[in-house]
């Protein structure tokens, strides 16, 4: 029986099952004794909830991150490190990067471990997370996989997206392309953004979004500008003003746009060093990581506590300006500086 068939027998929740078998104090007598007697009678114990009956927590958690050489995937994995041991907590780190098909050996290597939680940068399979999940509770920053046990955390991307179309069009621009390149929860948050508010402002998208290979995005710059410059090159309606769903395309979407003699908004996301350090500094979007991974260490505790935790919390999104756009103030103030 999984934690599911045993919930339902013992007419509780999935989390009342699973604060019995980690022995959390705070469960009704009532409750606990017919999840122990459903658990006693099934004839068959997973190890997982035989060895939870008898032991305590061990204030030891594992990350599993898809890509560690990625810039923005490494940032998220640090500040929720940082967080994780200011709270007293061990870290067992996981990156998919070279043996990505694996992902379940890690999860259950995790679970081996005797992990307290599993949190996951971004989102997977929601089947495989489904069955973890109903051994050990799984919170995932910046995706979304609605399955009992797992806690979401996410940045309002999509909103963003939407709100940076109406500020270009409000400041002239009738031709705004989108370049992006992952498919993940995150990044079809924001195209789908960007689709909303070109259709709000009365803008057809057609012919004005660039999809970049992820794996050439990732890991090579010129290929990314070759792709971009390409997309440029053969458009039937010549952008004026360039989104994109990452300072790693910003940048080279820039260096294309500066070599083509051209000069027009571009704007990133991530708020990463490649919008700092690139020339004109590129306005990007910063999703706010910092109250997302503090969000999900609350998150945690809540759990460990035996308290109700949100399944789903949602933080807002920042515009960081910088040189490649910067939005009009209003005439007065401009003459006051």
């Amino acid at each position: 029986m999984n934690i599911y068939e045993i919930a339902r027998a013992a007419k509780v929740s999935p989390a009342t099952v699973s604060r019995v078998i980690n022995g959390n104090e705070h469960v009704r007598e009532e409750a606990r004794a017919r999840v122990t007697e459903v658990i006693e009678k099934s004839g068959f114990v997973p190890n997982f909830f035989a060895r939870s009956l008898n032991q305590k927590q061990t204030n030891t958690v594992g990350i599993l991150c898809p890509v560690i050489s990625d810039i923005n995937h490494a940032r998220q994995v640090s500040v929720l490190e940082g967080y994780l041991r200011r709270d007293g907590f061990d870290i067992i780190l996981c990156s998919l990067e070279q043996n990505y098909d694996n992902k379940r050996a890690y999860l259950e290597l995790l679970i081996q471990k005797h992990v307290d939680a599993i949190f996951i940068i971004g989102t997977g399979n929601d089947e495989l997370i489904g069955d973890i999940a109903a051994k050990v509770p799984i919170i995932v920053i910046n995706g979304t996989i609605r399955i009992p046990e797992v806690y979401n955390l996410v940045s309002d991307e999509r909103h963003m997206a939407s709100w940076l179309v109406d500020t270009l069009w409000q400041a002239g621009c009738r031709a705004i392309a989108y370049v992006y390149d992952s498919e993940t929860c995150s990044g079809r948050e924001k195209r789908a953004g960007y689709l909303e508010g070109m259709k709000n402002c009365g803008l057809s998208a057609e012919g004005l979004m660039c999809r970049v290979d992820e794996s050439i995005s990732m890991n090579d710059i010129q290929a990314a500008s070759d792709a971009i410059e390409a997309f440029f090159k053969s458009a039937k309606i010549f952008p004026d003003a360039v989104m994109t769903a990452d300072d790693i395309l910003a940048a080279p979407a820039q260096k294309v746009i500066l070599s083509m003699g051209m000069n027009m908004p571009v704007i990133g996301w991530n708020n990463s060093m490649y919008a700092q350090i690139a020339s004109p500094s590129i306005t990007s979007v910063d999703i706010n990581m910092d109250s997302l991974c503090r969000e999900a260490v609350g998150v945690l505790k809540k759990i460990m506590e035996g308290k109700d935790a949100s399944s789903s919390i949602q933080v807002s999104c920042r515009l960081v300006e910088r040189e490649s756009f910067v939005m009009k103030k209003d005439l007065k103030e401009q003459e006051e500086t």
